[in-house]
């Protein structure tokens, strides 16, 4: 209901002619009316102000709590890391959002993910050289786990795998983060 609808007294008549106790006891019925009229107005749009506040807390609730799982994975400040500055916080207080809203949270989250898109691609492809450079490896250990005399772990071999295969496998445990020897 708008505050903008206004009270109709209706047409006005002559039945009481020049009486003028009449019309003060018509005014006042009119006004007493009006001021119903308004009252009950003003309580049902009180009424909605008070649910639709509601519901903004309830919204504003829901998007702190996002705000807080965001900025947790993200990697945001805790508060109770900083004493100096929230002597009494708590894991409870969360972590520290700083200038950030829920869209530009959103918007580093986004790029995060796009990020770790493009580093899950770059892993799956070490991961293919890998397979790569290691299936000789693989496919000499099976030629000899079909042989007649099984032979132990520790013997030295020199079989099908050639000094290239070695040297590719070397160059890639050097070029991911291994020893050169």
């Amino acid at each position: 209901m708008s505050l903008s609808k206004r009270y109709d007294a209706g047409l006005l008549s002559d039945y009481g002619g020049g009486d003028v106790a009449w019309w003060q006891d018509y005014l006042r019925a009119e006004l007493g009316r009006a001021d119903d009229f308004y009252a009950t107005t003003i309580d049902t749009q009180a009424a909605e102000i008070e649910r639709l506040n509601h519901l903004v807390r309830g919204y504003q609730h829901h998007l702190d709590a996002c705000e807080q799982i965001a900025g947790k994975a993200l990697g945001y400040p805790w508060f109770k890391d900083d004493p100096a500055n929230f002597p009494d916080a708590t894991e409870a207080d969360g972590v520290c959002i700083g200038e950030h809203v829920s869209d530009t949270i959103v918007q580093e989250l986004a790029n995060k993910l796009a990020g770790s898109a493009a580093e899950i691609e770059r892993l799956r492809a070490s991961l293919d050289e890998a397979l790569g450079v290691l299936r000789p490896f693989g496919e000499c250990a099976r030629y000899f786990d079909a042989a007649t005399n099984p032979m132990p772990d520790s013997i030295a071999l020199n079989h099908s795998v050639t000094l290239g295969d070695m040297r590719a496998a070397r160059d890639f445990i050097t070029k991911h983060g291994g020893k050169r020897e």
